[in-house]
């Protein structure tokens, strides 16, 4: 009997066996089918986007490419009036008016030198014209720094007012800390200005959101008034008055440095006296001339600026003194009326006191330029 239900069975299944492959066959025709049909949406969905994405950019460049610097119209008058600040921020500083009235808008902010002195990356200043009004657009950045800490001012000649911000970027982000009276309606305005301003490192949304931050919660720790005794002027190497001084030093730096001409001018590069700076001063109260050089050369600077070099004049030779610094601001180059060691002091980069240890000329204390 069990054989007879086994056999039974066994012939049905035999039986129903292509039927079922059948059904499995048409099932995987069916789900392949559909795959196919899935995998072709999807590439027309992709292909639709990255027309859509390649249509964008390309709107994108041409709105770029279009969009120009609002140019502002100025009566007779106004040229009189705002012309004369169509110059580079730290040029500002030399009109009374506006250095008086830079100052004072600061408040705490005048202890950091770089903003004080203007000591910093900027582009030429420009008319800008929001809700009727005309004002004189200054930006400027900390070298070396331009995409974390920025300055954005306005200036009216005619009101006598400066107001706009400083910004640092902090926690990935932005805080900003008002200079001058500034007000809701005026922060409005700066960011209509920076708006405009097409080459500006933030938007005008930046401008507006970010956090307010009060001035002591930056540390900054007040410095004191350099104690000048004269500036320092720099002469090119070829002048006439120092060519014969600066062939000297010429020759010496290029035994110090190991510096072949003939290397250099196979490189398509070269190095001559019109790119040696030098000045002329008395450093240890010998009343002998020691030098001070500055190298001005693409072999040498970069963007954290210039090697300085020190010559002590002795026994008919000038002696070489160690400097590791480089110098970002020929402007800011001074005598100090203090001295160290028996050499006098040297206040450079607007800020840094230089100190002779004995052995060479280190960093020692900072202070601002008045």
């Amino acid at each position: 009997m069990m054989k007879r239900y086994i056999s039974l069975i066994l012939i049905l299944y035999i039986a129903l066996l292509p039927n079922l492959n059948s059904c499995s066959s048409e099932k995987k025709a069916r789900e392949s089918k559909e795959k196919a049909k899935q995998e072709e949406v999807y590439k027309e969905e992709k292909k639709e986007k990255e027309k859509t994405t390649v249509e964008a950019l390309s709107s994108k460049e041409e709105k770029e490419e279009k969009k120009e610097e609002e140019k502002v119209k100025l009566t007779e008058e106004e040229k009189d009036i705002y012309e004369k600040y169509l110059s580079y921020p730290w040029e500002l500083l030399k009109d009374k008016k506006f250095k008086s009235l830079y100052i004072k808008a600061l408040g705490r902010l005048r202890n950091i030198p770089w903003i004080r002195n203007m000591s910093a990356v900027g582009v030429k200043n420009k008319i800008v014209s929001i809700n009727g009004k005309k004002y004189v657009y200054i930006t400027f950045c900390k070298p070396h720094f331009c995409d974390t800490e920025m300055v954005y001012l306005l200036f009216s000649p005619e009101e006598n007012k400066i107001f706009g911000v400083y910004l640092i970027e902090s926690d990935y982000d932005f805080v900003k800390i008002p200079i001058g009276k500034l007000s809701e309606e005026e922060l409005k305005v700066l960011a209509e200005a920076v708006k405009k301003d097409i080459n500006s490192f933030v938007n005008a949304e930046v401008i507006l959101s970010a956090k307010n931050l009060k001035p002591e919660n930056l540390g900054i720790k007040k410095l004191k008034p350099c104690p000048i005794l004269k500036k320092v002027y720099f002469t090119s190497g070829d002048n006439e008055k120092v060519k014969n001084i600066t062939a000297k030093i010429f020759n010496e730096f290029l035994k110090e440095e190991d510096i072949s001409l003939e290397d250099i001018k196979n490189l398509g590069l070269s190095l001559e006296l019109k790119n040696f700076l030098i000045a002329t001063v008395d450093l240890n109260g010998d009343r002998k001339k020691d030098i001070v050089l500055i190298v001005n050369s693409g072999m040498f600077c970069g963007t954290g600026g210039c090697p300085l070099y020190i010559y002590i004049y002795r026994k008919d030779k000038y002696k070489p003194i160690n400097v590791a610094l480089l110098i970002q601001n020929m402007d800011y180059f001074y005598l100090s009326k203090t001295k160290t060691n028996g050499y006098r002091d040297l206040i450079v980069n607007d800020e840094l006191i230089l100190k002779y240890n004995g052995k060479k000329y280190v960093i020692g204390g900072r202070c601002y330029v008045r």
